[in-house]
Parts: structure tokens; sequence; C-alpha cells
């Protein structure tokens, strides 16, 4: 509560009457005579139940019935209601000839705009939206590609001798091939070494000597049975996982003539609940149909390469030069794969290629699920790629 008092040739002036604090009104009011009213602010206006002057007291300084009471808010008409702001009570108080408007209690007044919330704390109708922060990400095609690697997991029941000697002789040429396409590779041979029938022993250059891990090859010494690759993977998936790199593409490569004992679905969910399998992807060198040289089809092997987008070959009657080619073709995509560092405001993603602005669609894809950008076609080495967009 605010009483202006003023010293004027030692009275106190006091008037009633309609008006407002600063003009003789509705009420009484002390300005000392010249004391008191601060003229670069608007006057209290008596009776409304609002603060006009903006000092925080509503109807301060206007007289009042003894025992009234009325709807108050420390703001202005435009903010009361609007927002978080609501109106409060406030009473007539004072004792003797002088009665004044108390304190506006139970209020809510206008605070500072947090934005972006949905919630209006300054009471002006809306939800302040946030200043855009732009970010930009540069890569180099050749130097910054996405990462890649490859997870090999090979029947080694006593059908598939062929298949595996066919493994073991083009795996390097496989590299080979990816090496040339400045892929960023490592390859995991989920398969036993030594000590029985249908042992895999990958030969250098992609293995060290005597058939030991490499440089860009780890090989997870467990024998895998005719039905048990998935459960294997998910068996030894730490020690798979050692040798990946974070933020890699990966992918899958099963090899077999039977069938999983482990579903499509329990092996995707087992991935999918680990970070780094989002976009992973599966292909198949199984038997699509139950003839042949088969002894089942793979029915889940084939539901994970078309839920993923892999490959999938025929065992009986595959060429595997070419199969190895379609493999490293389908693994050298990754060269034109560029991994954001944040997350994109939807719709905000512009590319430039060596400067020239690029059309989505045409000559990019954005996938939001993972953050990337993939450039259509293959770029130039040393090409600059800029991915700008709001968060």
């Amino acid at each position: 509560m605010a009483v202006l008092l003023g010293c004027q040739g030692g009275s106190i002036n006091s008037s009633l009457g309609s008006g407002s604090a600063a003009t003789p009104g509705d009420g009484w009011y002390a300005d000392g005579g010249s004391g008191g009213i601060d003229p670069s602010k608007p006057p209290e206006k008596c009776g409304n139940g609002l603060d006009d002057d903006g000092d925080g007291d509503v109807d301060e300084s206007c007289a009042c019935a003894a025992g009234a009471s009325q709807a108050c808010f420390p703001g202005t008409a435009a903010q009361k209601g609007q927002g978080i702001c609501k109106a409060g009570t406030q009473k007539c108080v004072g004792s003797g000839e002088f009665f004044m408007w108390g304190a506006c209690e139970g209020a809510v007044k206008p605070q500072p705009e947090l934005c972006g919330d949905g919630i209006d704390q300054d009471c002006d109708g809306k939800d302040d939206a946030c200043p855009s922060k732009k970010s930009c990400e540069t890569f180099t095609v050749g130097v910054h590609s996405r990462a890649v690697d490859i997870i090999w997991a090979i029947d080694q029941s006593g059908s598939m001798a062929g298949e595996i000697a066919m493994v073991r002789q083009n795996m390097n040429a496989f590299a080979a091939y990816i090496s040339g396409q400045k892929v960023d590779y490592h390859v995991v041979l989920l398969a036993r070494r030594f000590g029985g029938n249908n042992d895999i022993c990958i030969p250098q250059p992609l293995a060290g000597p005597s058939c030991s891990d490499g440089p860009r090859f780890r090989q997870v010494d467990e024998y895998v049975g005719s039905h048990d690759s998935l459960q294997k993977l998910m068996t030894n998936i730490t020690k798979i996982e050692a040798f990946l790199r974070p933020g890699s593409l990966r992918h899958f490569v099963e090899v077999t003539d039977d069938e999983s004992n482990v579903t499509a679905a329990v092996f995707d969910g087992f991935l999918k609940a680990r970070p780094g399998y989002t976009d992973y992807i599966f292909h198949s060198v199984v038997g699509l149909v139950d003839q042949g040289c088969v002894a089942d089809d793979g029915q889940q092997y084939i539901t994970l390469s078309n839920q993923t987008k892999g490959l999938k070959f025929h065992i009986c009657n595959a060429n595997w030069t070419q199969l190895f080619n379609q493999l490293g073709q389908s693994v050298a995509t990754a060269t034109t794969l560029f991994k954001l560092t944040k997350t994109p405001k939807p719709g905000t993603v512009q590319v430039t290629i060596d400067g020239k602005p690029a059309q989505e669609g045409i000559d990019y894809q954005y996938d939001a699920t993972v953050s990337q950008v993939k450039v259509l076609g293959q770029p130039k080495d040393g090409a600059k790629i800029q991915v700008c967009y709001e968060l």
C-alpha cells in the first residue's frame, strides 16, 4: 500500500471526488504539492483494479469504503486473464477517516517469457518462438564418409564345405574392392578358425599372418552350426562390438543352407535395443526356396533382408564372384553417406555440393531417423558437402 505524502508550506493536501490519484479522484490522495508524482509514468486510475502506473501496486492511494473488497490484477487490462495471469482480491483497509485498498492477494502477474515451451508467461496472448539457431557441417568426400563395419556369420555344418571354400577364396577380393572405393571398413567374421571340419581361415592381406587378426579384420572364434547363426551373433555381440566403430553403418552377411532357430523379430529387437543399429542392413546368402542344395529355406534371414533392404542370394546357384561384387557395391554406397552430429529441425535441411545448392530427391536424400544425408550419384573425391539446418 502506498500513500503519497508531501509537505508544502507545512500542510497536507487531500481531496475527495472522482478521477485519479494524480488528479483528485474517487477516493483520496495526498500529492504533497508537486512531490510524489512521477510525470514519466501514466497516472494510477482509481476503481479499475489494475496497476496503471506499473509500480506493482493496484489502486494505491485510492480511497474505498471500509470492509469493501474488489478484484485486482497487478498488470494491464490487456494482460489480465492471458496466459498464466489471473486476478486476485484486495480489501479496503485503514482506520479512522482514511481507508485505502490493501495488497492484491492471490493474483498471478506476468513473468519473463520462456520461449518455445507452449506457455505464455508474459501474458501477451502467445508463446514466443525461440530465435532460430543455425548449424552447418562440412564433409569432404573420401575423407568424412561414413565408416562401414561388415559382420559375416558362416554356417560351418557338414553340408557347407563348398560354400566355405568360396567365402575364403573371395574375401580378399571383396576387401580389395571396397578399399578401392575408399570405404573406411572393418570386417568381423563369426566362425571357428581351427580345430574341426569346415573351419574358416582367412589368408592375408585382409587377415594377418597364419590367419590371425589384421588392422581391418577381426575373427570371433566360435563354431556356427546349421540353425544358430543369429543366436551366436547375439551371444557374441560384445566381442563383435569391440571391433565396431561408433556411428558406423553396419552390414550383416549370413551364409547358410538352413533355417534359423531364432526369429527375425527377436534378432531385430535385440539389435534395435542396442546403440548403433538404427539403420543396419542384413544380407542373406541362403536357401530362397526349399529345394536343390538346401536343407531348409532361410525365411527368418529373408525377412531380415526384406526389412532392412539388404541383398538376397540363393545359395545353391550363387555366382560367388558376382555375389561378392554386388555386396561390395552395396557396402561402397557408404562413401556418399554423411551422418550429422546434431538433430535438425524438420524441414530445415539445406545442402550444397561444391558451393552449388542441391535439390532434395535429385541431388541428395535426407533420412531424419538417423540424421543422415545421402548424396545421390557418385561425387568426385574431395568434393565438399555442406549441410546447414536449424536446431
